[in-house]
């Protein structure tokens, strides 16, 4: 049974598979007011393993992020950052072959250094324990269930100040929790259904301090609300579409406070808006179908927004620039070589204040993509225009506001107001023809199609063009 579940696995990853880290960045940490990421690599590690997950954190306290790999079926290695670049061959290899998925990155035993977390399929996950800036050779710690893990994130779920191990699994999901440096030796919860879930990311979701679990799978992706420090058995929140979700990852995208999801699939990526404290059950972007396997969120050109980084199965890696509070069509930037990237991470690797991008690669060497200053660059050309929905401004607002928005090429456009039950309210534009390259104003004056003054409360507003639809949410305040 567990070889034909091995045999399936692996025949899916030689066409399709792949795990990946999630990588959520505060946009504070890139300073550079442009940038620039550089088309071919300028770090290759050693050697070419099969590298199913990547991780970047301070491993050995000297103030840079090091690098460390989770690889299939060959032992997992870290690579230290020595003058803002990765050693030429690794550092510390652990000691059993798994078959890791996924490694995370965290203090677990809480004496101030990083410790490494593996997960690992058919077998136990692992923990190996940081000391004097390196791992142990062995794990400190097995998991009880042997289950086939395709991703773990470190969080404090019960709110104790420690770090508690969610793993997504092919089998339910787990939470491991943490009682005085080491985690329990059986699950402390399991979720309902069994999904065949790739990815997992920990977020407050609803807003009430506590974080919440969303899942990626194959099937649709879910969400779990924390209620009293552990998650609930069933999804609070399931998406309308099942795509072949490969990563999943949780940021402000739209600047409103709370956290979007993005999900990194085989087919087209895609964006859902938190309202409310949960998602919209469709999504509000859909971007190229790229044999997407793992996403990253993180402020790469310094604009105090969140922009997508994608790692791809036999294509170009791309980055899709956060403009308005959504990502744009064609990708900004598309990596030079074209790898089998499983897992994509960001983080200051250099030390000039800006975000490079670190990729994990199958079989060929892991790259380092270098962060130079400058405009966008692209493989092919210079950067385009983008569809864009401006956030409105001001918001809230009192008695009128404006709302902007720009096309990437001309097209007839509608832009409709709705309450926030979902009726109509007044029509700005229906069927315009709009040029490309231009920035369009509209002004509402809180009045709706009937010349009525309307209600103090939170609206929507959505324009639709040629291949493009956005929402936005605004709140009028009397």
């Amino acid at each position: 049974m567990i070889w034909s579940q091995m045999f399936r696995v692996r025949v899916l990853h030689s066409v399709i598979l792949a795990l990946a880290a999630c990588a959520v960045f505060d946009a504070g940490r890139a300073r550079a007011q442009d940038s620039t990421l550089t088309v071919d690599p300028m770090w290759t590690s050693g050697p070419a393993n099969r590298t199913y997950s990547v991780a970047l954190g301070d491993v050995d306290g000297d103030g840079d992020l090091d690098l460390v790999c989770g690889n299939y079926n060959q032992g997992n290695t870290l690579y230290r950052n020595t003058g803002g670049t990765f050693s030429a061959v690794p550092d510390w290899t652990s000691g059993p072959a798994n078959y890791t998925y996924s490694v995370a990155l965290g203090d677990v035993d809480g004496d101030g250094d990083l410790d490494l977390f593996c997960g690992n399929y058919n077998q136990g996950n692992t923990l190996y324990r940081n000391t004097g800036g390196t791992f142990s050779a062995v794990p400190d710690w097995t998991s009880g269930p042997a289950n086939g893990t395709g991703s773990v994130t470190l969080g404090d779920v019960d709110g104790d100040g420690d770090l508690d191990l969610v793993c997504g699994n092919f089998q339910g999901n787990t939470l491991y929790r943490n009682t005085g440096g080491a985690f329990s030796a059986v699950p402390d919860w399991t979720s309902g259904p069994v999904n065949d879930t790739h990815s997992v990311a920990l977020g407050d979701v609803d807003g009430d301090g506590n974080p919440n679990l969303v899942c990626g799978n194959f099937q649709g992706n879910t969400l779990y609300r924390n209620t009293g420090g552990t998650f609930l058995g069933q999804p609070d929140w399931t998406s309308a579409q099942a795509n072949w979700t490969f990563s999943v990852a949780l940021g402000d995208v739209d600047g409103d406070g709370d956290l979007d999801l993005v999900c990194g699939n085989f087919q087209g990526n895609t964006l859902y808006r938190n309202m409310w404290g949960t998602f919209l059950g469709h999504p509000d972007w859909t971007g190229l179908a790229n044999g997407t396997q793992s996403v990253a969120l993180g402020d790469v050109d310094g604009d105090g927004d969140l922009d997508l980084v994608c790692g791809s199965y036999g294509q170009g890696n791309t980055l899709f620039g956060n403009t308005g509070g959504t990502f744009s069509g064609q990708p900004d930037w598309t990596s030079g070589p074209v790898n089998d990237t499983h897992s994509v991470a960001l983080g200051d690797v250099d030390g000039d204040g800006d975000l490079d991008v670190v990729c994990g690669n199958d079989s060929q060497g892991n790259t380092l993509y270098r962060n130079t200053g400058g405009a966008f660059a692209t493989a092919t050309g210079p950067q385009a225009s983008r569809n864009t929905l401006a956030q409105n401004y001001p918001n809230p607002f009192n008695p009128s506001t404006t709302i902007r928005f720009s096309l990437r090429g001309k097209s007839p456009v509608t832009l409709k107001i709705y309450d926030a039950r979902g009726r109509l309210v007044r029509t700005l534009v229906r069927g315009d023809v709009r040029v490309a390259g231009v920035t369009h104003t509209l002004q509402w004056d809180w009045r709706n199609n009937a010349g009525q003054v309307v209600s103090s409360g939170m609206y929507f507003y959505r324009l639709n063009a040629k291949h493009f639809t956005r929402t936005r949410k605004m709140v009028l305040l009397k």
